[in-house]
């Protein structure tokens, strides 16, 4: 749910053209869980990959934190030069696509590895 908000609330951001429109927009997205919905979840899943490719906490942890930063960094340098070429509108449909791919992933692998109790206590 919350990576469909994310995906929702990119686009908006990119169709937004007036600057009095942005407040309402930028609003709604701190009020709904948009991007923190999906902070939670994420880190349940760190916790358990690392454990399924038997990673101290702490290594799965700063990997996470390494990527994050990297994608940041990059965000940070390429956004613009599409941007550049494109328009802002092109940049938050990417952004969207670019979330939308990872919900579905993230729903596709939401059970890999994890045992399921059997029925009856047998």
């Amino acid at each position: 749910m919350s990576l469909t908000l994310s995906v929702l609330a990119i686009l908006t951001f990119g169709l937004v053209v007036a600057p009095g429109a942005l407040g309402p927009v930028v609003v709604l997205a701190i009020l709904l869980p948009v991007g923190s919905g999906v902070y939670a979840p994420s880190s349940v899943a760190v916790d358990h990959q690392g454990h399924l490719l038997k990673l101290a906490p702490a290594i799965s942890f700063s990997l996470w934190n390494m990527l994050w930063a990297l994608g940041v960094a990059l965000g940070a340098v390429v956004g613009p030069l599409i941007a550049q070429y494109t328009g802002n509108p092109w940049v938050y449909v990417g952004l969207a696509v670019a979330s939308g791919i990872l919900g579905v992933i993230g729903w596709t692998q939401r059970t890999r590895g994890i045992a399921v109790p059997s029925v009856g206590g047998g």
